[in-house]
């Protein structure tokens, strides 16, 4: 199974209506490998915060061991400011920034399966004309309305140009 970035998945996020065909071929795989994706970075993140758990109860039994007097909000405090903490911490936020955004990109793509479902109704209702599509021929419409526009102008009077002097 191929892993891309999550840039690489971004740069393939729009729809090219003109190659529908390979861009519906492509988007079950993608998604699939980007969903694949998503497993492997909550298990990542959740491995994370359970380091980070850890590490919290094991500072705080040292803590407790240490100081039989400690309260346990200065306990908690302590174990807070804990540069080993503070690392652990770190590790989890990335871990969980980093699964949002391919959760965040995998609903992208599923919109996106949604709007080329959309674009093929729209496909197959001759919503698109084939000139529309490739964009390389005026059609007979467009050329009798530029004419048209162009009898307006010739029919219509020059604007008049008054001077106005101060």
């Amino acid at each position: 199974m191929k892993h891309h970035s999550l840039d690489y998945y971004r740069s393939r996020l729009r729809v090219n209506k003109n190659q529908l065909d390979d861009e519906l071929e492509d988007q079950a795989e993608m998604l699939e490998q980007i969903s694949m994706a998503v497993a492997l970075h909550n298990t990542t993140m959740l491995e994370a915060k359970e380091g980070l758990q850890r590490i919290e109860a094991s500072l705080a039994d040292d803590y407790r061991d240490r100081e039989a007097k400690m309260t346990a909000a200065a306990v908690d405090s302590a174990v807070k400011q804990h540069r080993e903490r503070i690392s652990a911490l770190r590790l989890w936020m990335d871990a969980r920034e980093t699964l949002e955004q391919w959760q965040g990109l995998e609903k992208a793509w599923k919109d996106r399966g949604y709007a080329m479902s959309t674009l093929s109704a729209l496909y197959s209702q001759q919503y698109f004309a084939l000139r529309s599509t490739t964009a390389t021929q005026r059609t007979s419409r467009d050329r009798a309305y530029e004419e048209g526009r162009e009898r307006l102008r010739d029919a219509s009077p020059p604007p008049s140009r008054r001077r106005v002097v101060e």
